[in-house]
């Protein structure tokens, strides 16, 4: 699992959202920061209950079928779009789709197993049930104790613009919850689709029990080697990442310190960066610093790509499918 570092605890809730806006219910993990702009409420008369992209409550299913690449002008057709089953790996994550009616919204759940009182991480992106990606995407999320049921956490109004968002959380202690998603489609997006549709989704979410500091403590002390540590500066601008190769070897802590330029492209606040196959995907801010830590515990050469599409109406959509870059990992 990537580790994100910022200037908050690891135990809170981080989100990139258009409207901070938090209801937590008894819980004191949760807190979000600013992704987008310009979002639209969404309409919950329109909305209609999925059902659970689990056969059995506690069993989610991990597709195998590649969704379809973005449908796009002519011209940038078959451009890769940053789905679950691209960027992540059944070993370190679940990858849940609901698809419903005119629309699917894809979860994507990191690390695989979830315990309290450690985060996890959530990313959604929203599709067209025929594999188009859509961007402009607009979610309500609900947390509730499937045994009690409690809300312990609500985020409205969370904006993915390019159309990932993100949000992790603690879950305060085992058992079994429900992630309830809302989701819609901005009208004004520049591939919006009519009609107008709001969907609902539910995915069920097993928690384990926390370990002990004793247990910790006993594993870092068996530990009998250290990995080297690679930290690596990269740049983040409008079009691309500099470097756009980076080389290390397997084994090692690779930290990545990203610094995202504040430029004028007028349509989206950041970028998304995300390793094709090593389970990675983050939303970074413009004008912010932020470090992506992870093991290179796979050798081999890997894409990595900017996840959130940000060209529009200031470049051709080529300029955002075009930024990318090459890790490689040497045996």
């Amino acid at each position: 699992m990537a580790k994100i570092i910022n200037l908050e605890h690891l135990m809170l809730v981080t989100v990139f959202l258009t409207v901070l806006s938090i209801v937590s219910s008894q819980s004191t993990y949760a807190s979000q920061s600013i992704e987008n702009s310009n979002s639209t409420d969404l309409d919950m008369t329109n909305s209609t209950t999925a059902s659970l992209i689990q056969s059995e409550p506690g069993n989610m299913s991990v597709s195998n079928a590649t969704l379809p690449m973005a449908t796009m002008a002519p011209s940038e057709m078959g451009s890769p779009i940053p789905d679950g089953e691209r960027l992540f790996t059944e070993d370190k994550s679940n990858i849940m789709r609901d698809t419903n009616g005119s629309l699917a919204v894809e979860m994507v759940q990191t690390p695989k197993t979830i315990v309290a009182g450690q985060p996890a991480t959530f990313i959604m992106n929203l599709f067209a049930a025929n594999g188009t990606w859509l961007w402009h995407s607009d979610f309500d999320v609900s947390v509730v104790n499937n045994n009690t049921g409690e809300k312990v956490l609500v985020m409205p109004n969370i904006h993915g613009h390019g159309s990932m968002a993100q949000f992790s959380y603690a879950f305060p202690s085992e058992g079994t919850y429900k992630i309830v998603i809302t989701f819609g489609q901005q009208v004004n997006s520049p591939n919006y689709i009519k009609p107008h549709d709001v969907r609902t989704a539910e995915f069920i979410i097993n928690v384990g029990e926390g370990q002990t500091n004793a247990t910790t403590v006993t594993k870092e002390i068996n530990s009998n080697t250290q990995p080297t540590i690679k930290e690596i500066p990269v740049n983040v601008f409008s079009w691309g990442f500099e470097p756009n190769k980076i080389e290390v070897n397997k084994g090692d802590l690779v930290k990545l310190d990203f610094k995202t330029n504040n430029d004028e492209v007028s349509l989206y606040n950041g970028h998304g960066f995300g390793i094709e196959g090593y389970s990675i995907n983050v939303f970074l801010v413009k004008g912010t610093n932020q470090t992506v830590e992870f093991e290179a515990d796979k050798p081999g050469t890997f894409t990595f790509r900017c996840t959130s599409f940000c060209a529009l109406p200031d470049a051709p959509e080529s300029a955002h499918f075009n930024m990318t870059g090459t890790l490689v990992v040497h045996e």
